[in-house]
C-alpha cells in the first residue's frame, strides 16, 4: 500500500504584506516583533530597520503561509500597543533593470540645508530614475561649524543618460556647497 506525502511547507502560495511598525525605542522590539512572526506563522523577506529621534521604526516584507492577513495584522495590534502600523498586501514583484542601465550609488555630504533631498531626487526623476534605496543622517561637525548631511542613494542610469545627470548633480553640487559622488556598483564577485 502506498503512503501519501504531506509536505512540511505549505505548497501554497504565501502571502506578501509590507508592514510598517513606528513606537518609542526600547530594548527588545526586534526580538519581539521576530518571535511574534514565528509563533504566528509569518517569515521576514526584507527590512529596514532605525532608530529615528526616540522612535524605532521597522519597514518589512513579510510572508505569511496558512494566516490571514487581515487577522494577522489585527493581532499585531493587540501585541504592540503604543506602536503605529500600517499593512498591505502588496504581490511580490522582480524589478528588472531598465535596458541599457547600470546600478550606481550617490553619495552626498555637505551642510545640512533645506532642499538637498528635493533637489536630488527633483534631478533623478527628471531622468526618469527610480530610486532603489535612499539613508540620509546628520551629524555635527563641531570643527566645521555646522551640522554635516550626509545622503546615500542607490539607483539605477542608463548609459545614454549618465553624462546628463552628472552634469545636473553638479549644478545641485553647486547650489547648495556639497560634495556629491556618483559610484558605478562592482558586481559582487
Amino acid at each position: 500500500m502506498r503512503q501519501s506525502y504531506t509536505p512540511f511547507y505549505s505548497t501554497e502560495k504565501p502571502e506578501k504584506l509590507v508592514l510598517s511598525l513606528v513606537g518609542k525605542d526600547r530594548v527588545g522590539i526586534v526580538r519581539d516583533f521576530s518571535k511574534f512572526l514565528t509563533n504566528n506563522g509569518g517569515n521576514v523577506e526584507e527590512s529596514r530597520m532605525s532608530r529615528l529621534g526616540g522612535e524605532f521604526a521597522m519597514i518589512i516584507l513579510v510572508s505569511l503561509k496558512n494566516t490571514n492577513a487581515d487577522q494577522f495584522t489585527k493581532v499585531l495590534q493587540n501585541s504592540f500597543p503604543g506602536f503605529h502600523i500600517h499593512s498591505s498586501i502588496t504581490e511580490e514583484s522582480v524589478t528588472e533593470r531598465p535596458f541599457n542601465s547600470k546600478p550606481y550609488d550617490i553619495w552626498v555630504e555637505g551642510p545640512d540645508t533645506t532642499g538637498i533631498v528635493a533637489a536630488v531626487t527633483d534631478t533623478l526623476a527628471n531622468y526618469d530614475i527610480a530610486i532603489e534605496a535612499l539613508e540620509t543622517e546628520t551629524v555635527a561637525a563641531p570643527f566645521a561649524g555646522y551640522t554635516s548631511f550626509h545622503m546615500n542613494l542607490k539607483v539605477d542610469i542608463s548609459d545614454d543618460s549618465i553624462q546628463k545627470v552628472k552634469k545636473s548633480l553638479e549644478e545641485v553640487e553647486a547650489k547648495f556647497g556639497l560634495e556629491i559622488d556618483l559610484e558605478e556598483e562592482k558586481p559582487d564577485v
